[in-house]
């Protein structure tokens, strides 16, 4: 069998006369001088059937450059990712090392120095009607905040975590064993429940502030009910396919977690993992699914949603009752055209937190026409219309842009003209940004490598 190997290598400069606003603070200045770049590499390796390597490394010379010069990559990877890693997976179990270092001292991170997980995949215990399946990770882990945050004052005697953000780096070797045991069951053919129990056992090297090795223990109950109604909607043919045929699956999954013996203000933080504490709370929702064939008879999902909410019979302090109504849906009208939504609707406070849509059709010819809605509480309300046309093999032209409604303002328009040579391509482009600032550039490809453009990224 061939095996492939995809990588990217990406180099900027340029000698900025304005490479602040008037508006930025004095710290944000001093972060920023004429000499700005970015070296960015992507590269990934699949070695065999079961191996791959993959890293991710950027350095770049301000914490700016991204969001003036690389909108697109900037709005995807507000914080750029600097990792290697190489994982093995078989039909039962997966192993993988990663080390994550940050490269630039302006952004807060966490180091994750060869971090090693390894998870067995969901199996029956010998002959019998039990399953079980362990997630397992072991690791050097490091917390390093921005240098900016460094700078700023702080109480070391504070003993609210909101306070210890500022607080000086801080590193602990972790080991961490999550093990599940289930037994599922049916009844009357139709309704499956399945009891679980579970066991999380981390060890810290360090815990908060200055304390010493520590195991914390962690068990947990639950149980997961659900059961599937399905009904044809039709045997007719139409644009969606041949056929609908609805899955509907109402589920309650109920979790009762016992209070560790260390609570998450005793430990340092690194990811969620760390800021476990006691749950009494069951999530009920519904899954649905429309399915038709299409093409050669494939099953294709022409609509599927997950609706759900949570319900905290003991909430932790600054935890709601009832938590908020998630959605989840995308309808796929045909193998061209779909439409997606997610949100996030708090019941307490009567008002949405998230809310996004986007709709994408890309015809035969490879036209592409989206439209995205994106909406977060406090924070912003974008519409952003892109258009990707093809009038010819040779031409093709893109046009973007992004309206903050809340501002009543463009934040960013776009238009680039594209044409393809025999070995490259040249495109000629124009963008105008949130400071009402224009850009003009020529950006160039090897028409056997698109992703080697020169010139400034979208």
């Amino acid at each position: 069998p061939e095996y492939g190997l995809l990588g990217d290598l990406k180099t900027y400069y340029i000698n900025d006369s304005s490479p602040y606003e008037s508006t930025d603070t004095e710290a944000e200045k001093a972060q920023v001088d004429s000499a700005r770049y970015r070296i960015s590499l992507d590269h990934q390796d699949e070695i065999n059937d079961s191996t791959y390597f993959m890293t991710r490394l950027n350095y770049l010379s301000d914490p700016f450059i991204m969001e003036d010069y690389f909108r697109e990559e900037f709005r995807k990877y507000a914080n750029p990712e600097n990792y290697a890693v190489v994982q093995y997976a078989t039909n039962d179990y997966a192993a993988s090392v990663r080390v994550d270092q940050r490269l630039n001292d302006f952004y807060t991170t966490v180091n994750r120095l060869s971090a090693a997980d390894y998870d067995r995949y969901l199996k029956r215990i010998g002959e019998s009607r039990y399953f079980f399946e362990s997630e397992n990770n072991i690791g050097f882990y490091e917390k390093q905040h921005s240098a900016f945050d460094q700078a700023l004052d702080s109480d070391e005697d504070s003993t609210n975590y909101a306070d210890r953000v500022v607080l000086p780096d801080y590193n602990s070797f972790r080991m961490d064993t999550y093990n599940t045991v289930y037994k599922p069951m049916r009844y009357n053919e139709y309704l499956n429940v399945i009891p679980r129990a579970a066991y999380r056992g981390t060890w810290y090297s360090e815990t908060a502030y200055g304390g010493s090795a520590n195991l914390r223990n962690i068990f947990e109950l639950g149980t997961l009910t659900s059961f599937k109604a399905y009904k044809t909607l039709t045997q007719a043919e139409g644009f969606y396919g041949q056929g609908l045929h609805s899955v509907v699956e109402p589920y309650a999954d109920y979790t009762y977690r016992f209070k560790p013996n260390l609570e998450p203000d005793d430990l340092y933080w690194f990811d969620e993992v760390d800021q476990l504490d006691a749950a009494n709370e069951v999530r009920f929702g519904t899954r649905n699914f429309i399915q038709t064939k299409r093409g050669e008879k494939r099953i294709a999902n022409f609509f599927e949603s997950d609706v759900f909410t949570t319900l905290r019979f003991d909430p932790l302090e600054g935890e709601d009752t009832l938590g908020p109504l998630e959605a989840d849906a995308t309808l796929r009208l045909t193998d061209h055209f779909y439409l997606q939504s997610d949100l996030e609707f708090e019941w307490e406070q009567g008002e949405f937190r998230t809310y996004n849509f986007s709709g994408n059709y890309q015809s035969e010819d490879l036209n592409l026409y989206s439209l995205s809605y994106r909406y977060l509480r406090d924070e912003y309300m974008l519409i952003t219309p892109r258009v990707r046309i093809r009038p010819s093999e040779k031409w093709f032209y893109d046009l973007y842009a992004q309206y903050d409604v809340e501002l009543g303002q463009w934040r960013d328009r776009s238009v680039i003209i594209n044409r393809t040579f025999d070995c490259i391509t040249a495109g000629l482009g124009g963008r105008i940004d949130d400071d009402q600032e224009t850009t003009i550039y020529l950006q160039l490809w090897l028409t056997g490598f698109p992703g080697s453009a020169i010139g400034p990224g979208q």
